[in-house]
């Protein structure tokens, strides 16, 4: 069997109707309205210039307990900055504060310990037995 008369198939011109001006397609209808940078973070907006230094407060005051104020206290500040407009909040400035948090909390548990191990000692050696 010859096949003399083939036409191909083309789907866009045999099932699809005519569109009114008015028909959106779903992609448009849900697009972000301001510039978008590859990961959904929009333009604009730098970040805060000390969030590095808060994770690394964070991070060393968690291990030593002695920065862990300054980084809670920086990222409070930085944070109320970025709320008021000026600055991105990123992860860094986050982590950051919480570790802030957490290493300050350590710290005091840990003056709190040593305070009544002390108390503790000196009791013991003042009333023995």
């Amino acid at each position: 069997m010859l096949l003399t008369s083939y036409v191909p198939y083309d789907p866009v011109a045999t099932t699809s109707p005519a569109r009114s001006p008015y028909d959106v397609d779903r992609a448009q209808q849900y697009a972000p309205s301001y510039a978008m940078e590859p990961f959904g973070v929009p333009f604009g907006l730098p970040e805060h210039p000390q969030a590095v230094l808060i994770l690394v407060l964070g991070a060393v005051g968690l291990m030593s307990g002695v920065l862990a104020p300054f980084a809670w206290h920086l990222g409070n500040k930085a944070r109320r900055e970025c709320r008021e407009g000026r600055y991105r909040l990123t992860d860094a400035v986050r982590v950051g504060r919480i570790l802030g948090i957490i290493g300050t909390s350590l710290m005091i548990a840990a003056i709190g310990l040593v305070f009544l191990m002390g108390m503790f000692f000196f009791l013991a050696e003042r009333f023995p037995g």
